[in-house]
């Protein structure tokens, strides 16, 4: 339930919050606010006269993408190095190379344009996960591998 501490201030907020939201009970009487348009900074909250509770999850999309962009390509470069040097001295065992490819690279192929990234080989081009995984497989050099992905960067912007 959403309870309204100081009405004076408050009763204009839960009227615009009710006009841009959308909301739903839960089984257990909690509600769920979904606002298309909820900003939310980190930071301090020691406003004295109000006593305030919530849990705030992000979920961005059924495919649970972040709303924040990272550069993974960057990362991958970053990354290699020391994969390929983990992997060579047995020190990490693939299980776990896989979880930091899994963590770092792009696991999908798309938004890619299809006529300057045809797919070769399969229904779709090669993800930076594959990428990543070819060059540790067949030992590719840190300049090998950052201009392959690189090479895909233009094909996957969507702007």
């Amino acid at each position: 339930m959403l309870q309204v501490r100081d009405r004076k201030t408050d009763l204009g907020n839960i009227a615009r919050l009710e006009q841009y939201t959308m909301s739903a009970a839960t089984p257990d009487g909690l509600k769920r606010i979904d606002n298309l348009a909820l900003f939310h900074a980190a930071g301090s909250n020691r406003t004295a006269s109000v006593a305030r509770m919530a849990n705030l999850l992000q979920v961005s999309s059924a495919y649970g993408r972040a709303m924040e962009s990272v550069n993974r390509t960057r990362m991958c470069v970053a990354l290699y190095p020391v994969l390929r040097a983990l992997r060579a001295d047995a020190r990490m065992d693939p299980a776990q190379i896989e979880a930091v490819i899994a963590s770092s690279a792009e696991g999908h192929a798309f938004p890619t344009n299809l006529d300057r990234d045809p797919p070769v080989g399969g229904l779709a081009p090669a993800s930076q996960q594959q990428l990543l995984r070819q060059a540790l497989r067949e030992a590719w050099s840190v300049a090998t591998l950052a201009d392959a992905l690189r090479a895909q960067d233009p094909n996957r912007e969507t702007g």
